[in-house]
């Protein structure tokens, strides 16, 4: 995905080259370009008239937010409804929840955006680097202090094995798929791991395939 491709034309490009630099700048263009404008250069970009009243009532919210963590909340929110649409946005909004998430060490947001930026990258066709937004996460939970629900570990794991067999990286399936047994094997000994920290003390910082 290439958020900064020139458009043959736009109502903003102010709010183009924003989207380039990231989620924190898109959002501050947004919010002197108004509803309105924003608006506009949604449409301009996608076909988003099935969502249209939703998408309005988000852009709204997010522009007038003061909290950054209710900014961030929108955020997500609007990458959901743009999806499908506008994927160049959804995936800068959705890589600014994320660094939010690591930064504030949420688990549930770093969660939602790390499956919703692997789903971007497998339907665009990209199932290693879907992988490695799960494998990112992993890296994060093993560190001491990182905690997390045991389900969100156990789903990346099955989904880096999924994504590698789709793949055709059978090796790292296998390798996956050999952690996500001893990973169970901590959480069925109700292991402070399981929720807590790393693990697999024994293996370096995971990593994806070539």
């Amino acid at each position: 995905m290439n958020p900064t491709a020139p458009l043959s034309f736009t109502v903003s490009p102010r709010l183009d080259s924003a989207l380039g630099r990231g989620s924190d700048d898109w959002l501050t263009a947004a919010r002197v370009l108004g509803v309105a404008g924003t608006l506009r250069w949604l449409a301009q970009r996608a076909d988003l008239a099935e969502q249209l009243e939703d998408i309005r009532d988000v852009v709204e919210a997010l522009l007038a937010a003061a909290d950054y963590d209710e900014a961030v909340g929108l955020m997500s929110e609007l990458a959901e409804l743009v999806t499908g649409d506008d994927d160049v946005l959804a995936e800068v909004l959705a890589e600014g929840v994320l660094a939010h998430g690591i930064a504030i060490g949420d688990a549930e947001v770093i969660v939602d955006a790390v499956g919703h930026l692997a789903e971007l990258a497998e339907t665009a066709g990209d199932p290693l680097t879907a992988a490695e937004y799960h494998v990112d996460f992993l890296n994060w939970r093993r560190q001491p202090d990182a905690s997390s629900d045991a389900d969100s570990v156990a789903t990346s794991l099955d989904e880096i094995v999924r994504l590698a067999e789709l793949d055709g990286a059978p090796q790292a399936a296998a390798i996956y798929a050999f952690r996500q047994v001893a990973y169970q094997r901590v959480v069925d000994a109700d292991g402070e791991a399981a929720t807590t920290g790393d693990w697999d003390p024994k293996a370096f910082a995971y990593e994806g395939w070539t």
